[in-house]
C-alpha cells in the first residue's frame, strides 16, 4: 500500500531583511496573501537567500516522539516551514480527492515549532528593542493570546499609540488612522515612519520566559524597594516577591516562579490565552510595569529566536487545520473546478528589519565634508555624515531615497550590523568609508 503524506500547514517567515529587492520593493507592500506567496516563490526562482540561512524550523526534541505517534514530519521550505501529515486518500464521486490524517489529531493538539537561531545574524538585522526587562522570546500562534488573530497572521495585533510610552527607535505602534508606524527620534523631537502592510512582529508577541529569570530596571536611581505580583489569566494573584536594600536595588533582579505556573502542553484543552500571566511590578522611585507572560521551561530553556504553536480547531475557523468536514484543508478538487488543489492553511509572520540611521565615518577618523551628491540625503554631525532619517536595512536594497521623492543615490550599506546607541535615543548603524568623490574629506 503506498504511503502518503500531505501538507498540513506552512509557516512562512516574511523577513523584510529577505524580501526587500534591488528597487526597494518590498513584500509587506502586497495586500493580498497570494501575491505575496507569489513574491516568495519569484524570489524563490532567481536563487535568493531566505531566513532559513540564520533559523533552523524544527520539532522541539523531547516532543519529536510525539509527533511520530501522528505521524507529523516538519519538512524546511523556503523562507519557512511545512508540516505534513500521513493520510488515508478518500476518493469522492465526483472524482475529488480528500484526505484523512492516519492517525486522527486531537482539537487540543499542539504543535510546537523551535526556531532556531544558527548564528547571531537574525537578532542583529531584525527590529526589536535593544533595551527590554527581560529576555523573553517571540510565541506565535494560530490562536489568541493577547489579541484576537487576523488570518493569515500569528502575530499579536501591534498596540495603539501611547504618548505616556517612551518608544526606542523602530517599535511598531498603531495610529490614530489605524496605520503601522515606526518611531523615531529626529532633532530631539518624535517621529513616525508609515510601514506597508500589518500583521508585523512586534513587542506584545515576546511572552515566552521560563520561571526563572532576571528582570533589568531601566531606571534605577533612588530605587530601595520594589514588589512584583504575578497574576493568573482571571486575575488571581499567584506570588508575591518583595526586594528591598536601603543602599539601592541592583537593576538586574533574579526572579524564581518555579512551580507556581501552567504552560500549555502537548494537548490543552484549555484555550491559550488562559496561559497567559500578568506581571506587575511596582518600584518605590515611581518606576512601575506591566507584563504579559507564557512560562515554559521546556520550550524556553533552549533559547529559540522564536517558538510557534499551531492548535488543531483555533477560534477562527480560517486558522483550522481541518475544513467543515472533518478532512484536510489541502485537498484535491474535483475536474472541471477552478483550481484543480485547495491548499493547505498558510500562516504569516512578517518581520520588520532593523531601523537605523546610518552614520558614515571615515575609514582613518578624518572629519568628512558633505559631497554636492549626499547635500540632500545626510546631516553632518562633528566629523561624520548621518542620513537625514533612519532605514530599514536589506540584503539586496543598496539605495538612499530622498525624503519626498524618488530620487535616489548609491551609498555603501553597512556590513557589520552592530548597533550603536546615542545619547539623543538615536540607533544607528556605522559605515566606515575611505576618502573618495563622494565622501571628501577637510583638507
Amino acid at each position: 500500500m503506498a504511503v502518503t503524506y500531505k501538507t498540513l500547514f506552512e509557516i512562512k517567515l516574511m523577513h523584510e531583511y529577505f524580501l526587500t529587492r534591488e528597487d526597494g520593493t518590498v513584500v509587506f507592500s502586497e495586500p493580498d496573501p497570494t501575491k505575496r506567496l507569489d513574491f516568495l516563490v519569484e524570489e524563490f526562482m532567481d536563487d535568493k537567500p531566505a531566513i532559513n540561512d540564520d533559523i533552523l524550523f524544527e520539532f522541539p526534541e523531547n516532543r519529536i516522539a510525539d509527533y511520530e505517534k501522528f505521524f507529523l514530519k516538519l519538512l524546511p521550505s523556503y523562507s519557512g516551514c511545512r508540516v505534513v501529515v500521513r493520510v488515508h486518500p478518500k476518493l469522492q464521486a465526483d472524482q475529488s480527492v480528500l484526505y484523512e490524517p492516519m492517525v486522527p489529531l486531537p482539537d487540543d493538539l499542539h504543535i510546537f515549532i523551535l526556531l532556531t537561531p544558527k548564528n547571531l545574524n537574525t537578532e542583529s538585522y531584525s527590529n526589536a528593542r535593544v533595551r527590554r526587562a527581560f529576555p523573553s522570546i517571540y510565541f506565535f500562534s494560530n490562536t489568541d493570546t493577547i489579541t484576537p488573530r487576523t488570518f493569515p497572521f500569528l502575530t499579536n495585533a501591534v498596540a495603539v499609540q501611547d504618548s505616556s510610552t517612551q518608544y526606542e527607535q523602530g517599535e511598531l505602534t498603531l495610529s490614530a488612522t489605524n496605520v503601522v508606524q515606526e518611531y523615531f527620534n529626529t532633532g530631539g523631537a518624535d517621529d513616525w515612519y508609515d510601514l506597508p502592510g500589518n500583521g508585523f512582529a512586534n513587542e506584545s508577541d515576546r511572552l515566552l520566559l521560563p520561571e526563572s529569570f532576571e528582570y533589568s530596571f531601566s531606571n534605577a536611581t533612588n530605587l530601595t524597594q520594589a514588589e512584583f505580583v504575578l497574576k493568573d489569566f482571571n486575575g488571581n494573584e499567584v506570588q508575591t516577591i518583595p526586594v528591598s536594600n536601603a543602599s539601592g536595588i541592583s537593576s538586574k533582579i533574579s526572579l524564581d516562579f518555579s512551580g507556581k505556573t501552567s504552560a500549555p502542553d502537548l494537548v490543552s484543552p484549555n484555550p491559550l490565552r488562559e496561559y497567559v500571566y500578568n506581571l506587575e511590578v511596582n518600584g518605590n522611585n515611581g518606576y512601575t510595569g506591566k507584563h504579559n507572560v507564557i512560562f515554559s521551561n521546556e520550550l524556553a530553556n533552549s533559547r529559540p529566536w522564536a517558538v510557534v504553536a499551531i492548535k488543531t480547531v483555533a477560534p477562527n475557523a480560517a486558522f483550522n487545520l481541518y475544513a467543515a468536514d472533518g478532512f484536510l484543508v489541502n485537498r484535491k478538487n474535483a475536474p472541471g473546478s477552478p483550481t484543480l488543489w485547495n491548499p493547505a492553511p498558510t500562516f504569516e509572520i512578517p518581520v520588520t528589519s532593523r531601523f537605523a540611521y546610518w552614520r558614515f565615518i571615515n575609514n582613518k577618523d578624518r572629519e568628512l565634508l558633505k559631497s554636492l551628491t549626499l547635500t540632500d540625503y545626510v546631516d553632518k554631525e562633528d566629523k561624520v555624515l548621518i542620513t537625514k532619517k533612519p532605514r530599514s536595512v536589506a540584503k539586496h536594497w543598496f539605495l538612499l531615497r530622498k525624503t519626498g521623492t524618488t530620487d535616489t543615490v548609491y551609498v555603501p550599506n553597512p556590513v557589520f550590523t552592530e548597533i550603536k546607541s546615542g545619547s539623543d535615543r538615536r540607533l544607528f548603524l556605522d559605515v566606515r568609508v575611505p576618502e573618495s568623490d563622494l565622501f571628501p574629506v577637510v583638507p
